[in-house]
Order: structure tokens, then C-alpha cells, then sequence
């Protein structure tokens, strides 16, 4: 075989040898590539999953500092649970409480205090929270409230018939998927305003069914 020849197969074979390196190389970068989208694609699951998780406060708007005109009754009920046809629902009784069942809402000590000692505060909050539960839980026939201040104890025994006496009126004919926002504006109307926000007769409910420690 003649020089020229040899000189030929080894220009082809290193060639050859060129093009199998680059395959390679090429097959090696797609890999790592993938890897790696595969591994940003996981962590940014992670990431929106710890996000969307990550606990709301009840509506209680996070991380900014709050004052109580801002919250709802709703947001110091500690608990509420159902035992046959009885209701027991307690509220917060501490603002150590608050901070545990809210640690990012800025509400100061002082604030808590103050609304807490309002005894108007206490009275719209028992009243209109312990209605309401029975008029959204049908089948519950008696509810049992605790409230606790630094100062004083609050519970009631509200049973709906009583309650429905009481009034006048059945609580829950004010709450109807069918016609929601027309049951919100008597519910408004016929509770709400003569009841929670009137005091003579939020004043008439409260001697009536809570009793004061």
C-alpha cells in the first residue's frame, strides 16, 4: 500500500474519530440539560407549593400592622365543634392566643387590651357570632359560648327555640342559597341592625341569654 493511500485512511479516520466525539459530546450537553430543567422545573413546584401552603390567616391580612376595625368576630373564635345536637363555640382569651393562632398579623398587646375591655366590643361579638352559627347549623339545637378577658368570664346557653322566641322571628329562614343576597339584606335588616348594632335591643339580648363571671 502506497503512502498516499495510508495518508487517505488516516485523514478518514480521524474524521470519523471527530464525528463520534462530537455525537458524544452533543449526547452528554442534552443530558445535563435535561437534568437540569428537570431539577428547576422540581424546585419551582417546591417553591409554588410552600407558597400556596403557606397558612392565611383567616382573612386577617398578613405582615401588615392591623387595628381592630379591620377584624371580625370570626377571626378571635378560638374553636368550634358539634357533639350530637349540641354546639360549643370558644373565642380567644388571650392576645398570647391571638399571636399563635395569627403570628403574622401586627396587632400590638395594647390594641387587643383595649378592645377587649370594650364591653360594647364583647357584647356585638357574642351576640352576632353565636346567632349566626346557629342560623347557618340547622341541626343544631342548643350552642354553648365562652368568652374570657383578662377581667371578666362570659357564657351563654342559647337554644334556638328560645332564641326564636326571643326574636320572633326563625333566624334561619334568613339564609337561602336560592336568593342569597336578598336573605343577606333581611338578615341585615331583621338581626343584624335591631340586635348586634342597636343597643337596647343588643343590651335586651345580652341580659336575656348570657350570663357574666
Amino acid at each position: 500500500m502506497s503512502k498516499q493511500e495510508n495518508l487517505k485512511k488516516l485523514v478518514l479516520l480521524s474524521v470519523c474519530l471527530s464525528s463520534v466525539a462530537m455525537v458524544t459530546a452533543c449526547s452528554s450537553t442534552e443530558k445535563t440539560e435535561s437534568k437540569t430543567n428537570v431539577e428547576d422545573s422540581s424546585q419551582n413546584e417546591e417553591v409554588e407549593s410552600s407558597s400556596t401552603t403557606k397558612g392565611d390567616t383567616a382573612g386577617i391580612r398578613p405582615s401588615e400592622e392591623i387595628n381592630t376595625n379591620e377584624l371580625e368576630g370570626t377571626d378571635f373564635v378560638k374553636s368550634v365543634r358539634y357533639d350530637s345536637l349540641n354546639g360549643y363555640m370558644e373565642f380567644l382569651d388571650s392576645y398570647e392566643e391571638f399571636q399563635t393562632a395569627y403570628p403574622d398579623v401586627k396587632l400590638t398587646k395594647e390594641t387587643y387590651d383595649a378592645y377587649f375591655n370594650d364591653e360594647v366590643n364583647v357584647q356585638k361579638m357574642l351576640v352576632h357570632e353565636s346567632v349566626r352559627m346557629l342560623r347557618n347549623n340547622p341541626d343544631t339545637e342548643t350552642l354553648f359560648v365562652t368568652l374570657t378577658t383578662n377581667t371578666t368570664a362570659y357564657k351563654m346557653e342559647l337554644k334556638y327555640e328560645e332564641l326564636t322566641k326571643f326574636l320572633g322571628f326563625d333566624v334561619r329562614t334568613l339564609i337561602e342559597e336560592e336568593n342569597l343576597s336578598e336573605t343577606e339584606d333581611a338578615w341585615k335588616q331583621q338581626f343584624v341592625e335591631k340586635y348586634v348594632n342597636n343597643e337596647e335591643g343588643r343590651t335586651n339580648f345580652f341580659q336575656t341569654f348570657v350570663k357574666v363571671e
